[in-house]
């Protein structure tokens, strides 16, 4: 980790000047870029706009850290066993309308899909898209049972 932060102030034309702030939050400036570092006594040399530059400098390496609290994403508790098979399935007809059947016989999810000619074309479910929807939808059943479908 660096000992200084740097902000860069000016132009090619009118001359750049370099200013820099240390751990100890100690100002200095460089106008013959990083050779030569006159330290500031007043930071009120320093106009506005680079002292907030130099300030949030210091505050992200070196100022105190705030503490994040870990929030679950999902609970689930000893009481909570999710939804069954059954709503699952009529859970996915219902979002997915006419683009999906499913077959009891087989017992498997099909996407509807329909080719140049419009013939009607079962494919299978996506399984990817079946696994979000079992985890939002708190299904909890087998992986290998919704791999089947």
């Amino acid at each position: 980790m660096s000992e200084y932060r740097y902000v860069a102030k000016g132009s090619i034309l009118d001359g750049i000047s370099i200013y820099r702030i240390d751990k100890n939050k100690n100002y200095a400036i460089s106008t013959d870029l990083h050779k030569t570092y006159t330290p500031l006594a007043d930071s009120s040399e320093i106009d506005d706009r680079t002292m907030e530059w130099l300030d949030n400098a210091y505050e992200r390496t070196w100022g105190k850290k705030p503490e994040i609290s870990e929030k679950p994403v999902i609970t689930i508790n000893d009481d909570d066993t999710g939804i069954t098979k059954e709503t699952f399935i009529q859970e996915i007809l219902r979002i997915f309308d006419s683009s999906v059947e499913y077959n009891e016989s087989e017992e498997r999810l099909y996407s509807v899909k329909f080719d140049q000619t419009g013939t009607k074309k079962l494919v299978p479910f996506d399984l990817l898209v079946l696994r979000r929807l079992a985890k939002k939808l708190r299904y909890f059943g087998s992986l290998y049972e919704a791999s089947k479908w």
